[in-house]
């Protein structure tokens, strides 16, 4: 595996950016490797109870149907685990090579835009990411040159967008839509649409585990959420208005993603569920 050059790490040390980068860089790759072992050593389980691991000696007994669904049950929630650090790890690879060229602040509306000219040390980074079983193999090479140059840090500007909801059925006021899991779905992904022609700005996807449930909202680019809310019943929400939905996520900043996990759903065993989800969208001016 190749990784950047990292320098020498002591109590005194003094980096630049396109050091800090680097370790930024090498910290993702080595977080994706970990990803990578923990699901091969998934695919090892599934395959020893099975018995296909290569010279493995036949288990005795073998295993029940019981036993295969069991370790398909925990293999399940360990992937879901890893796909979950998997997209933050993403996140986290886009915001690092964007260090390099513009600084971009989602948490105010307001715009404002500053251009200074001075002398500056500039240094070029080509970096290249593939993705394999999960894994992000980072090579980055550095050129430093000396030269004059313009440094400009804008604001975006956003402005309200509206309000989306996972598309199902109509209900209540304005543009409130719920939709439902059946009894014997595990999941059911929805398109998060906007207004009141429910545009299609992203997802909405539910998914089973035993007796309970994770929601997660998502946007595309260039939308982002402000905040989310979510009403989980055995029967059409009672209200649209979501600032009264049980379930909340508010933090005064810009998400393009929010789960919320591990919603306790035992009461609803054997019933359909009905799901509101509403999010407060922006867009750049």
């Amino acid at each position: 595996m190749s990784f950047p050059n990292l320098p020498e790490v002591s109590p005194a040390i003094d980096i630049n950016s396109q050091q800090a980068v680097d370790l930024l860089l090498a910290s993702i790759a080595f977080e994706e490797l970990g990803l990578s072992h923990i699901i091969n050593a998934e695919a090892e389980k599934i395959q020893f109870v099975l018995g296909t691991i290569e010279g493995q000696t036949p288990l005795d007994p073998p295993p029940t149907l019981e036993d295969i669904l069991r370790t398909n049950k925990s293999v399940e929630h360990t992937l879901r685990s890893v796909l979950k650090t998997q997209m933050l790890l993403q996140f986290k690879l886009e915001d690092v090579l964007d260090i390099t060229t513009t600084t971009s602040s989602s948490t105010t509306t307001s715009s404002s835009t500053t251009t200074t000219s001075t002398e500056s040390t500039t240094s070029t980074t080509e970096s290249t990411t593939s993705t394999t079983e999960s894994t992000t193999m980072t090579t980055t090479e550095s050129t430093t040159t000396t030269s004059t140059t313009s440094t400009s840090t804008t604001t975006t500007n956003l402005v309200e967008a509206g309000s989306a909801w996972g598309v199902g059925t109509e209900y209540g006021t304005g543009n409130a839509q719920y939709f439902t899991l059946g009894a014997d779905e595990q999941s059911k992904t929805v398109v998060l649409g906007l207004g009141n022609n429910n545009i299609d700005i992203g997802s909405v996807t539910v998914t089973r585990d035993g007796n309970t449930i994770d929601v997660t909202f998502e946007t595309d680019s260039p939308f982002v959420m402000s905040e989310v809310h979510l009403e989980v019943s055995n029967a059409i929400p009672s209200t649209s208005a979501p600032g009264q939905f049980t379930y909340k996520f508010e933090p005064g900043s810009f998400f393009t993603t929010h789960t919320f996990e591990d919603i306790d759903v035992s009461a609803f065993a054997g019933m359909t569920i009905f799901l509101a989800a509403h999010a407060k969208v922006f867009e750049p001016e």
